[in-house]
């Protein structure tokens, strides 16, 4: 090779991407007070119920319910479900799922996907 990053990097991962997972761990430790990792992904997904539990329970709310609010997948928050949420809004007033994430595009802080 002639170059200097093909003599580096022959076709690996960047040693930048290497070293900063070397951070993980200790992150992922330093989130409980207890440094255990079977600690830290419980405290995770309490958090995460609790993020979801709101947003569930407006979601399957009978006036969102008459508005033709569907929430796809399992409706109720718990530790089986995933903390991710879709949802499509159909009946008389559909909303296109771009529609949506536009409006929350304009609000700081909140992301979504379609």
């Amino acid at each position: 090779m002639d170059s200097k990053p093909g003599k580096v990097q022959p076709g690996g991962p960047g040693y930048e991407l290497v070293y900063g997972s070397t951070g993980v761990l200790p992150y992922l430790l330093s989130l409980t007070p207890s440094n255990d990792l079977t600690a830290t992904f419980e405290a995770i997904a309490a958090h995460e119920q609790t993020l979801i539990e709101p947003l569930l329970s407006y979601l399957t709310d009978p006036a969102q319910e008459a508005k033709g609010v569907r929430v796809v997948g399992e409706e109720k928050a718990g530790l089986s479900r995933v903390p991710t949420i879709s949802f499509v809004v159909v009946g008389e007033k559909p909303i296109k799922s771009k529609d949506i994430v536009k409006v929350f595009d304009l609000k700081d802080g909140v992301s979504l996907w379609v």
